[in-house]
């Protein structure tokens, strides 16, 4: 019997020590089965060595990918916000579809401004629980970025809704934010 991998799966009879003989044609049988899935695996039947050789593993949107860090450095300085949020303490929407693709996505924000005690908060688009200021102990958590000095850096993490979009809001309405997608995991 030939494998029927991949078109469908081979069914192998169980075997019982000391009262089943083996014959080489159930053990070929199962070579060429264990053949079939090798050649399925490797791109080229050669040893794997790079993504390319390999399968594909990726079960979700190859448009995009599963996840990227240090991404301002591979693509250029091309912030997802460069500007003024115009209204203090209000939550305004933050797409970053463009980089990380239409989904609930854990994103890596690195955050600048040029105004002393400057403070942005992050949150998932929709969500209407309030983002703490506090300190960590009081639970500002991650997603919160205060700037002591003019042009510091901070770095805030967020997820965003299934759109791919967050939402965002400052304490200082005159301050001028830059907002770069450093990271991102689906």
């Amino acid at each position: 019997m030939a494998t029927n991998f991949p078109g469908a799966l081979d069914d192998f009879a169980n075997y019982v020590d000391g009262t089943t003989i083996i014959e080489a044609a159930t053990l070929n049988d199962m070579q060429f089965a264990i053949e079939a899935l090798q050649a399925k695996v490797l791109v080229n039947g050669d040893v794997p060595n790079t993504d390319d050789e390999c399968a594909n593993k990726k079960y979700v949107d190859d448009n995009h990918p599963t996840s990227f860090f240090n991404y301002s450095a591979a693509h250029g300085s091309n912030p997802i916000f460069s500007g003024v949020i115009g209204t203090a303490n209000v939550y305004q929407d933050l797409n970053v579809a463009a980089i990380t693709g239409a989904a609930n996505v854990l994103v890596y924000l690195k955050v600048a401004a040029n105004e002393n005690n400057a403070q942005c908060k992050f949150r998932t688009k929709g969500d209407a629980n309030v983002v703490s200021t506090g300190l960590l102990s009081d639970a500002g958590g991650a997603s919160v970025v205060t700037i002591k000095a003019n042009n510091y850096i901070g770095y805030a993490v967020a997820i965003t809704d299934s759109d791919g979009k967050l939402e965002w809001t400052s304490t200082d309405a005159s301050a001028t934010w830059t907002i770069d997608v450093i990271g991102f995991v689906i």
